[in-house]
Formats: C-alpha cells, structure tokens, sequence
C-alpha cells in the first residue's frame, strides 16, 4: 500500500473562547503508514508574521498530492514540499490570499486555488505570477474588494456571498464547490 497525509493543526489550549479565525496555533501534517497503521507527525509549520494577521490561525486546509509533491495552503500561503523527503521545494504568497481553503496543481503546471476570503478562484505560476482570478459569482472579481489591500493581513472578509472550498478540473474547465450556494460553478467561464 502507501501513505495518507493528513493535513490541520494544533489548536491553542483556549481556542474555544476565539472566532475560528484565531483558533489554531500551528499547521501540522501527520503521514499514516496504511500497512502498519503506523501514524508519524512529519510537517509543524508556523506563519511568518509577515503575512498574517494579528492574532492569526495557522492551520493547512485542503490540499493536494500529484506525482512528487505535496500541495498546501495556509489561510495565507501556498508551501509545496517534495513528496519523499518531505522538504519544502516551493512558498508563494500574494495580497490577495486571505482565507485559502485549497490549492491543486493545473494540467497546464500552473496552480488553483480557492480563495475563499474573496469568494475567487485563481491561477497562477510557481513564481506568484497571477494568470487569471474568477469572482465564483460570475462577477468582477474586484467589485467588492480593492486591489490596493494586502488582504493576508485582514481577518475576516466574512459575510462571504458563495464561499468557495475545493478546486477542480473537468477537461480544461477549472471547478469549484461553493458551500453558501451549495452546488459548483464552473468558474473559469
């Protein structure tokens, strides 16, 4: 058989008096032997406070595996770690990741992710080169937000209109679940 990564973190002792938010003091990824049901803790990763807010949560979201690569996200953060030796190999971060909840390679070798915080989904290259941003309500993306905010730094963008959780692709199309209106929405269209 293999190995299953489980993505999350480690809760502050008194996370239950706190916004979700502000709940979570370190992401962590545990690997789970799925012969010997062995269970290791392999990655502990903590935020640079450079691109957090105040009081923030780190805490990996949905991620992806393809190939050699593990693919994670912080609420701020994009960290791609080589599969085998577990090391990190990749770190972007852009103003505009508040709220990430999952990101995935493309088939083109670009990345997607669900930025939720701004209800988009975006494209974009290894190097943090944006390619494309999709507002998941079929509207300008930047309609409600600014371009001039560093929104890794914003807490909450709450009440959020569609809340999109989880990226994927059907052919060339890039997809995504989105919990507020409870069906998904080919956002690349």
């Amino acid at each position: 058989m293999g190995d299953l990564f489980v993505v999350g973190g480690t809760m502050y002792p008194d996370a239950a008096r706190f916004n979700e938010w502000r709940q979570y003091q370190k992401a962590v990824v545990l690997k789970v032997d799925l012969t010997s049901h062995a269970v290791e803790r392999v990655i502990d990763y903590v935020s640079p406070l450079s691109v957090c807010p105040e009081h923030p949560s780190v805490v990996f979201k949905a991620g992806s595996l393809d190939r050699d690569y593990l693919y994670l996200c912080t609420q701020t953060e994009i960290l791609v770690y080589l599969r085998n030796s577990l090391s990190l190999s990749s770190y972007v971060t852009l103003p505009i990741f508040n709220d990430l909840h999952h990101v995935m390679p493309s088939d083109t070798g670009t990345l997607l992710a669900a930025v939720t915080g701004l209800d988009m989904v975006v494209e974009f290259n290894i190097d943090g080169t944006m390619l494309n941003e999709w507002n998941v309500l079929g509207q300008d993306p930047w309609q409600r937000f600014s371009r001039d905010v560093d929104y890794r730094k914003v807490q909450s963008t709450k009440p959020r209109q569609a809340h999109p959780n989880f990226v994927f692709m059907i052919g060339a199309d890039v997809w995504t679940t989105r919990f507020a209106l409870r069906r998904p929405v080919n956002a690349s269209t």
